[in-house]
């Protein structure tokens, strides 16, 4: 015999489909955000490394140039958001 706690747990379940469009909704977004965010904090080091393997360093260094080169600001300066300046709409929407 079923008490009536089990009977409320029953008339409250969501049909089947409804809970795997939920589920897979939720995973896909979760991991989407968590992409572009792990993409968007490694952007300075794919920068870096983008300059690592260029002309643009030689000699002794070269980390320490390709740095400098990535937080380097359009007016000679130095910026912590150097990097970011490519990010824009189409970025969010590429990624």
């Amino acid at each position: 015999m079923s008490t009536a706690q089990e009977c409320h747990e029953r008339n409250n379940e969501l049909p089947e489909s409804v809970q795997s469009a939920t589920m897979i909704t939720y995973r896909s977004v979760s991991l989407g955000l968590y992409g572009a965010s792990i993409r968007f904090v490694g952007m300075p080091l794919e920068k870096i490394a983008l300059y690592m393997n260029s002309a643009q360093v030689s000699g002794e260094n070269q980390l320490r140039q390709a740095i400098h080169l990535t937080f380097q600001d359009g007016k000679g300066g130095r910026s912590f958001l150097s990097p970011y300046k490519v990010v824009g709409p189409a970025s969010g929407t590429a990624w």
